[in-house]
This record gives structure tokens, C-alpha cells and sequence, in this order.
């Protein structure tokens, strides 16, 4: 009888040890997969705040004198894109045909004239593969342009035109850029587009506040 006892002893003893690991386990993970969670919505947010700063930081590098800018770069020589017709296709083969419709886009976008879930459906519709991926969620994205429309706002920011530049093409002939040089109400400014080439349509890039650039032979 008391070794019977005993050996009940032994089994209700190992029961709940083996129940006692399992349980201690379980909240073990648990914890550790909440810690995750938190740090992967802990970096996102810091990304996304990263973001606008940078784009803060490009939008306050425009106000930067012309003046000063020539003196400190060799300005590059390129042919105005004199052909105003702008055609939206869901796929450009031709890097001008595309140039002149992201050109537009990024125009209006930085006169009010598109919202920003305008501006979302072209990145959407028309970016890199590259750049689509670091987009953080829909509203977010829409959000964050909202942000810089705003600051485009404030500035009261309005447009009297805008030229581009043909695009100049990488060595493989399968990326390229172009110029634009818009006026508004902050004066004449100067942009740099950057385009690649995905199967055979042409997709954006990035925009940046670049440069002047020196205008030769328009290319008719």
C-alpha cells in the first residue's frame, strides 16, 4: 500500500511539473511574441517619422538662394522636352511619353491640384516595385502626404508653369532622369525625377529638389 501511495505521489508530482513547464512556457512565449509585436509597431513609427523629416529637410532645401547653388555646382547641359501632349496610359514603353505624365502628376501634387489620394493611386499605379514596397499601409502613406501637401499649404504655394528636360538616360539604357524647372510663388525651382525601367513599361522612382540646369538645342 505505501509504495503504491508513493509511486501516486511520484506520477501526481511529475504531472505537475511537466504541466508547470508547459504553462510556464506558453506565457513565456506569449511574452515574447507581445515584446515583438511592440518593437515591430515601435519601428514603424519611427520610420514613418523618419520619413517626413526627410521630406521636411528636402522641402526647407529648396528655399536655399539659386545663387548659391551655381556657385557650387557645374550645371548640366540638356534638351528641353518642347512636346506638351500629355497622354495617361497604364503602361508608357516611351521614358518622355512617361516623363511628361509623372511631370504633371508631381506638378500638381505640389500646387494642391491632386489630393493626396491622388497622388497615392500614382505612386501605386506607376512606381518602382522598389519604391511601392516601402510604403507603409494605405492610410498611412495618404496620411504622410497629407502632411507634406500641408506644409505646401502653408507656404501658400501656387503655380505659374513648369518645363522638363528629356530624359538622360543610365549606360544600360534601362534607368534614366530628368529635370524639371517649375515657377511659383517661391520662385524658380528645380527638381531631378529619377525613372527604371520594369518589363517594358517605365516607372517612377524619386523626386528631389536638384541643381539648375543649363538649357542646349531643344530636341523637336
Amino acid at each position: 500500500m505505501e509504495n503504491k501511495f508513493t509511486v501516486s505521489l511520484i506520477i501526481i508530482a511529475s504531472m505537475l511539473l511537466v504541466n508547470g513547464c508547459s504553462e510556464g512556457k506558453f506565457i513565456e512565449e506569449a511574452k515574447q511574441t507581445k515584446e515583438q509585436n511592440q518593437k515591430a509597431q515601435v519601428n514603424k513609427e519611427k520610420e514613418e517619422k523618419e520619413r517626413v523629416a526627410r521630406e521636411k529637410e528636402l522641402y526647407e532645401s529648396m528655399e536655399k538662394p539659386i545663387d548659391e547653388v551655381i556657385q557650387e555646382n557645374d550645371l548640366d547641359k540638356v534638351e528641353l522636352n518642347s512636346d506638351n501632349n500629355i497622354k495617361e496610359m497604364s503602361t508608357y514603353e516611351d521614358a518622355n511619353e512617361f516623363s511628361k505624365y509623372a511631370a504633371k502628376i508631381l506638378y500638381d501634387f505640389y500646387t494642391s491640384q491632386i489630393d493626396p489620394k491622388g497622388y497615392y493611386d500614382f505612386i501605386k499605379n506607376y512606381a518602382s516595385k522598389e519604391t511601392i514596397a516601402e510604403l507603409p499601409s494605405e492610410a498611412d502613406a495618404i496620411n504622410l502626404y497629407s502632411t507634406l501637401q500641408n506644409m505646401y499649404k502653408q507656404k501658400n504655394i501656387t503655380g505659374d508653369g513648369y518645363i522638363i528636360t528629356n530624359v538622360i538616360y543610365d549606360s544600360n539604357q534601362r534607368g534614366g532622369y530628368f529635370y524639371r524647372k517649375l515657377t511659383t510663388t517661391n520662385g524658380v525651382e528645380y527638381f531631378i525625377t529619377t525613372i527604371t525601367k520594369e518589363g517594358d513599361g517605365w516607372k517612377f522612382v524619386e523626386d528631389s529638389p536638384s541643381p539648375p540646369f543649363e538649357e542646349t538645342i531643344e530636341n523637336n
